[in-house]
């Protein structure tokens, strides 16, 4: 896929967090404010995201009615407002899924997909559906639940995530600070980009 199909796809269909907000049912916008309202964003990840910077985009597809976007775009959006050259795009998974389908993991569409790029479109990094920690969360529960009845596996799963709740906003906090700040060397550093 082209870095201008996706910017000409961004210019048209992406939205800010407040945007994306307002197309969503008045519960599930309920819901979305509470999880961005929940996360804080450690001092040490701030510094390095509010470092002054080339123009750096985060694309991300995402739809209202899943958990992991619920959880992961708030995040996401609390640490764009640190930075004013780091400029968020929401795109709505079920309007965009032939863009997203260039996005894969594993042969499967997942969201939300995180893909950050340079200020012409040119990926730098991605990060799909949820961080290591809650990937891990959830393979170890489903093995120990492999052979019990699912509702106790849901249960199960749902007890967990909501004890390590903070412990899941860390780790993915920490995994875009890791990401971001690949890109803003990237992007600081790149003589074609700064030649521009």
């Amino acid at each position: 896929m082209s870095n201008s199909f996706l910017k000409e796809v961004v210019e048209k269909n992406g939205m800010n967090f407040e945007q994306y907000l307002e197309t969503m049912h008045e519960r599930d916008r309920a819901r979305w404010k509470e999880s961005y309202s929940k996360v804080t964003i450690p001092e040490s990840a701030a510094e390095i995201i509010s470092t002054k910077t080339r123009p750096i985009n985060i694309v991300v597809f995402s739809a209202d009615w899943c958990g992991d976007s619920r959880f992961g775009v708030p995040i996401l959006a609390k640490i764009a407002d640190l930075n004013p050259n780091i400029h968020m795009y929401i795109l709505d998974r079920d309007e965009n899924i032939e863009l997203l389908k260039g996005f894969t993991m594993n042969g499967d569409v997942r969201v939300p997909t995180v893909v950050i790029t340079n200020e012409n479109f040119e990926e730098i990094a991605r990060w799909v559906e949820r961080s290591a920690l809650g990937y891990w969360l959830r393979y170890k529960t489903k093995l120990e639940f492999k052979d019990k009845d699912k509702e106790e596996y849901v249960n199960a799963l749902r007890n967990l995530l909501s004890d390590r709740k903070q412990d899941l906003i860390l780790d993915t906090v920490s995994e875009f600070k890791s990401l971001l700040t690949k890109a803003i060397v990237i992007v600081n550093t790149s003589s074609k980009l700064n030649n521009s």
